[in-house]
């Protein structure tokens, strides 16, 4: 439970934050000093009419197009025309069945939405979900920090609009507002790279990728998480359990069948007439021999070692530990440590024209002061989900320059497209969404 002192210090770093963005990231990371929660979305409407997603704890920046960006943008416009007036904890019973199924896949099972009022203006709201049930303490609590929120968001939004308002002023000028229209026009005439950013990944160029050769539990993993291994080195073994039992039976069915086959050919020697059994019996010995090799060869394959020198591509040997595969299921991946490449998805709305070889700039997470060039190989002509959730397009590119990157780091690859006009390089989109809402 907050303090004077936690309100203070909060509100004194409120003041301190220059724009929405940087307001944004404090209050949905740093209001678990007020009340705890699991889960916090600052709802903001900037222009006091239409709102949006403005942060999300633990995200840099509120990832669009996803189904939980979605959700949240559906319940916050509900609860903003609501007009609470207070704090108040969410009733279920208010969502339909659609959306309760979503709410229990995306945010805990309690929420309370917080109202934002600036000068008797809706600005938005705190949408705040954690497993427990909130007290009408914490609500209190919530109210009066409301109120400091709202004033620090208003107040950003109101100079914005100051600001605005001294831009319309200047262009009221007749003679800085043709000077202007005319040196925009020449400026939109220069030429420029087309380019789009997107998500990227470095990912082994060329690996072998290992398949389950037999159905069944994965015993033991051998090795860890990008461990270099050798040829012949053991990587992992399967649960052969059942296999030994298997073979066990087929041994004692063929040593069985041969004391059969013994029995009824000694047998024949007195009595002729039972020697037609014989290539009955000797059928039945193949088959179980057949049956024997055929448990043996799952054995032998039941244990898989590394096919040439490199690194072994897995996830969490415990999360291998334990699950059943089937006939080739993906299980790892060997690739060489020094050989890479790009993988980056293009988002559908960022898909551009690109040429031969379209170049291509890397910013990696760990390095971002360093760019890393490389070269388009291709990009897939039909969109599919992303890791990230994010329908797109998956690509590959090859780097230029020989560097020693590590497989699995990410950042944002800048893949540039043919030169165009500035203009079309600013209005692109909004050109786009036109023709689509008008259908010219």
């Amino acid at each position: 439970m907050a303090d004077a002192t936690d309100l203070l210090l909060l509100q004194q770093k409120l003041r301190q934050c220059k724009s929405i963005v940087q307001l944004g990231h404090s209050i949905v990371n740093q209001s678990t000093r007020i009340a705890d929660y699991q889960v916090s979305v600052l709802w903001i409407n900037k222009t006091f009419s239409k709102g949006s997603v403005q942060a999300v704890s633990g995200l840099p920046e509120p990832i669009k197009n996803t189904p939980f960006t979605a959700w949240i943008e559906e319940v916050c416009k509900k609860l903003s025309v609501a007009n609470f007036e207070k704090s108040t904890a969410i009733d279920k019973n208010e969502f339909t069945e659609d959306q309760q199924i979503k709410w229990r896949e995306f945010f805990p099972s309690d929420l309370v939405w917080v109202p934002l009022r600036y000068q008797d203006k809706d600005v938005g709201g705190l949408l705040l979900g954690r497993s427990t049930s909130w007290e009408e303490e914490e609500l209190s609590i919530l109210n009066y920090w409301a109120g400091a929120v709202a004033h620090a968001i208003g107040s950003l939004l109101k100079t914005r609009e100051k600001k605005s308002t001294q831009v319309k002023q200047a262009i009221s000028n007749k003679r800085y507002f043709w000077i202007g229209l005319a040196a925009a026009f020449l400026i939109a005439w220069i030429p420029v790279p087309l380019s789009v950013n997107a998500r990227a990944e470095i990912v082994p160029l060329n690996p072998i990728i290992v398949r389950s050769p037999i159905e069944g539990i994965i015993g033991e993993v051998f090795v860890q998480p990008n461990q270099g291994v050798l040829p012949g080195d053991l990587i992992l073994a399967f649960d052969d359990t059942n296999l030994q039992s298997q073979k066990d039976l087929a041994d004692q069915e063929l040593a069985i069948a041969q004391a059969e086959y013994q029995s009824v050919n000694q047998a024949a020697v007195r009595n002729r007439d039972i020697a037609s059994e014989l290539p009955v019996l000797q059928a039945v010995i193949e088959q179980r021999q057949t049956q024997l090799r055929y448990t043996q060869s799952l054995l032998d394959r039941s244990n898989i070692y590394a096919e040439k020198q490199g690194i072994v591509v897995i996830p969490k040997v415990t999360e291998l530990e334990g699950m059943p595969v089937q006939v080739g299921e993906r299980l790892f991946t060997l690739a060489e440590p020094g050989e890479v490449e790009l993988e980056f998805w293009l988002a559908v709305g960022d898909g551009i024209p690109l040429p031969y070889n379209a170049r291509v700039t890397m910013f990696l997470n760990v390095y971002p002061e360093q760019a890393h060039r490389g070269n388009v190989r291709f990009v897939n002509y039909q969109a599919e989900v992303s890791p990230d959730g994010i329908l797109g397009y998956r690509g590959r590119a090859e780097f230029i320059t020989n560097e020693e990157l590590r497989i699995g780091w990410r950042g944002t690859a800048k893949i540039y497209g043919e030169d165009v006009r500035l203009f079309y390089y600013l209005f692109r989109r909004p050109l786009s969404a036109l023709r689509q809402w008008a259908g010219i």
